[in-house]
């Protein structure tokens, strides 16, 4: 991440930037896509065809439910959960 012109410091010369190397972490359930965490839950065959319900905990502890005990799943269902998303690495405020 670069903020550029952010660095003045010495007197008159031109403004340097800063820059920040971020190095990401594997996690052993989430992955990262852009600013969105995902995740893989796996489900029986009965659950998909009856519907379910699951508790899924959040990196800040925080639970949260899935599924709908009354739908049937369709294979490689994504269902989105609104939580807190993750910062955008590549758009940072110069501000």
């Amino acid at each position: 991440v670069r903020l550029s012109g952010v660095v003045d410091s010495i007197p008159d010369a031109a403004p340097a930037d800063v820059v920040f190397l971020i190095n990401q972490r594997h996690h052993p359930v989430y992955t990262r896509r852009g600013s969105d965490l995902a995740m893989e839950v796996h489900i029986t065959l009965a659950e998909a065809i009856v519907g379910f319900k699951k508790k899924i905990v959040c990196l800040d502890g925080q639970e949260i439910v899935i599924g709908n005990p009354y739908e049937t799943i369709n294979v490689r269902k994504e269902e989105l959960v609104d939580a807190p998303s993750l910062p955008d690495l590549m758009d940072v405020d110069d501000g």
